[in-house]
């Protein structure tokens, strides 16, 4: 269901946050995770997605225009231990837009926005992961503030087995001294269960 919180993206779109979708909404969202996600991979790859990323959200942003959803994004937050420090780690997941609407602006907006909620969250540092070889995708995260973790992470599957990867990226929220905790130490940042 909407929360009353909706923000214009610009004249032709709106980001609307959501705690569950209807089912008209939830259609269009699996449909472009799947042509985004899921759509010419392996058997093998599909069991591995399923593995690793099986978190429930708290929130959706979704882009629309008119009634037909063309972004959307996952929002999430866990807490998380490093170093002895207790962290509220926000998370970003499913960043996506309409192939039709790319390179307009859409997805810049719904990462500002999802700052915006995890922030009034309260999360101290935001985590994602994405394609950190793709120079497009690298730039739309630190447009918004991510840098690239330059560690491994990890984190155990569904399955219960352990992960380790290096494609994460971090940014500040509510504390700049966690982030630089994490971001400077040399021990990989251990995300508990799922990679959202």
């Amino acid at each position: 269901m909407p929360l009353n919180s909706k923000s214009r993206g610009s004249d032709w779109f709106r980001i609307e946050l959501f705690t569950s979708l209807y089912p008209n909404l939830r259609l269009q969202a699996d449909r472009l995770w799947y042509n985004n996600f899921r759509a010419g991979k392996s058997q093998q790859e599909l069991e591995d997605t399923e593995d690793k990323f099986f978190s429930t959200p708290f929130a959706f942003l979704l882009v629309l225009e008119d009634h037909s959803v063309i972004g959307t994004l996952l929002l999430f937050k866990r807490k998380i231990d490093y170093k002895g420090e207790t962290i509220l780690l926000g998370g970003i997941g499913n960043v996506c837009t309409k192939k039709e609407r790319r390179r307009m602006g859409v997805a810049t907006a719904l990462l500002k926005r999802a700052m915006k909620e995890l922030n009034a969250q309260k999360c101290d540092v935001a985590y994602l992961c994405t394609d950190i070889n793709d120079p497009a995708m690298v730039k739309l995260y630190t447009g918004v503030g991510f840098v690239h973790l330059n560690k491994p992470y990890t984190y155990v599957g569904r399955s219960g087995k352990r992960y380790a990867e290096t494609d994460g990226m971090v940014a500040p929220l509510q504390s700049k001294e966690k982030f630089d905790l994490i971001l400077n130490g040399k021990e990989p940042l251990d995300l508990d269960t799922g990679n959202w």
